[in-house]
């Protein structure tokens, strides 16, 4: 085998012309351009000052320079990972193996974890549309809306109530029109959409 790699060296080194640039030498090579741009840039082989490949020193400096032990693409020229697909499975086994989870028993719990959360949203879904459970947005709009409603109404009242209290002859009288006032707001605010069956649930 060696004597025949030679003999092709030989054949190659006497055909060999004198000078090339790096995409003639790539075609001497009968490789693609990236390949040999990349082995310049590895130092692999080296180039004249005026960008010119000397093809028989390249040729050394490649065999001398390149591990041909390991399987080169005929185009890339990086080395070629057989079976690279088993390897990925294999190492991640094993690591799997050393974090106490083998394969089969991490599949189980996510299988698991996959039906617990499927059972979280059908029960969310469930309350959703029995009434149990209520959009974020619905409560926001309905806490405003009363907030606004009592303010109004106890802005309101000083106006409203300012000569009705005037006229009482008693402090007793002005208390309880106050009370009567301020009860029938607080049932207004009690009264109203999305609060109600909140307070009877209370």
């Amino acid at each position: 085998m060696a004597t025949i790699t030679r003999k092709k060296a030989d054949k190659k080194t006497a055909c060999a012309p004198a000078l090339l640039s790096m995409r003639g030498y790539a075609k001497y090579r009968d490789c693609a351009a990236s390949t040999v741009s990349r082995a310049i840039t590895a130092g692999r082989i080296t180039v004249r000052t005026d960008g010119l490949i000397n093809p028989t020193k390249a040729d050394r400096e490649w065999a001398a320079n390149t591990d041909l032990s390991t399987p080169r693409n005929s185009v890339t020229g990086t080395p070629k990972l057989a079976g690279q697909g088993k390897h990925s499975k294999a190492s991640a086994r094993k690591a799997e193996e050393r974090a106490g989870k083998p394969e089969g028993e991490t599949y189980a719990t996510n299988r698991l974890e996959r039906e617990r959360y499927r059972a979280q949203l059908a029960r969310l879904e469930y309350e959703k549309t029995t009434g149990a459970l209520i959009s974020q947005d619905d409560v926001r709009v309905a806490c405003f809306n009363a907030g606004r409603t009592v303010r109004d109404m106890m802005l309101a009242l000083p106006d409203r109530l300012a000569p009705i209290l005037a006229a009482q002859s008693s402090a007793r009288e002005c208390h309880a029109i106050l009370t009567k006032e301020l009860t029938r707001a607080l049932e207004t605010l009690a009264s109203m959409p999305g609060l109600e069956k909140g307070g009877a649930d209370s």
